[in-house]
């Protein structure tokens, strides 16, 4: 595996992943009506920007598919304090180690930058993952989608060891 700093030519295969990726495990804890939701329409230009910012991929040996996606924001307002975002595995490989992978080296990189704590909201069906990643969080939020939907999540964070 290749762990790379994404670009915005690998938005279409990220954005491809995460939308399977919702369709394959996010309908076991939402109605398969509010996913088709979120993975309807267009790849929209604020994910390409995004992803070219603060994204990262695993891909094969040869670089030629991208296998895991993810995001590391660090806060402005607390350069302390990190954001976890878009973690999305391709679904045939869901299960085999790459996404742990990916959260290893995205905690690896916010140590770098200084970052003490990191933070997410987890989907329902992903909390289990992140816990086995070492973060902590139980109760439930809401997630205010930019699609103009709601959805239920679990606010997780985690501290950083030196």
């Amino acid at each position: 595996m290749i762990f790379r700093k994404a670009t915005r030519e690998d938005a279409p295969a990220v954005f491809d992943i995460r939308n399977r990726a919702i369709m394959a495990l996010c309908t076991k804890a939402y109605p398969v009506e509010l996913m088709q939701r979120w993975t309807s329409g267009d790849l929209p230009e604020q994910f390409i920007a995004d992803l070219a910012a603060h994204g990262y991929v695993l891909t094969d040996a040869k670089q030629e598919k991208v296998l895991v996606s993810g995001m590391l924001v660090a806060k402005t307002d607390e350069t302390d304090i990190g954001l976890i975002d878009a973690i999305f595995t391709e679904p045939n490989y869901t299960g085999t180690g790459l996404g742990f992978h990916m959260m290893k080296r995205l905690e690896a990189l916010a140590k770098g930058l200084g970052i003490k704590r990191l933070q997410l909201d987890a989907t329902l069906n992903a909390a289990g993952f992140y816990r086995r990643c070492g973060f902590k969080g139980e109760q439930q939020s809401i997630y205010h989608s930019p699609r103009g939907f709601d959805l239920a999540c679990i606010p997780m964070h985690k501290h950083l060891s030196d």
